[in-house]
């Protein structure tokens, strides 16, 4: 599993960080993490801590928050990005990831929906 940052994917300057190149057991793995989030088993989750992922080109923690903002970056870093969610919006995307099983691999899915500038993509194929 893979997460990399993509500067401005059209005309308005948006971004994403995108999860892609990764497999089944990837990512139940990684939903059972989100999943430390919704318990309160954790607040924040370095991904830098997570043995099967590789950061190409940035750094994200997920954090939980009273409200939903999404990810930015984390201040003075251009590359550090922080993603504050609630329990219940990470809860949304631990079963999208969990739902991804060799018979559900195509696709793409968009892990939230917040007017932010930049959008977080769950792809195994790294397309959108």
């Amino acid at each position: 599993m893979k997460i990399k940052h993509i500067n401005e994917i059209n005309e308005a300057g948006d971004e994403i960080i995108m999860v892609y190149d990764f497999d089944t057991t990837e990512a139940q793995a990684f939903g059972e993490q989100l999943l430390k989030l919704v318990s309160g088993e954790q607040q924040e989750i370095d991904i830098r801590e997570i043995e099967f992922i590789i950061l190409e080109n940035c750094e994200l923690k997920l954090r939980i928050a009273d409200i939903d903002t999404g990810i930015h970056p984390e201040e003075d870093s251009g590359s550090n990005f922080i993603c504050k969610l609630t329990r219940s919006s990470y809860s949304a995307m631990a079963e999208v990831v969990k739902a991804y099983d060799s018979e559900n691999n195509t696709g793409y899915h968009w892990l939230y929906n917040i007017n932010t500038p930049i959008d977080f993509l769950f792809s195994s194929g790294g397309t959108w």
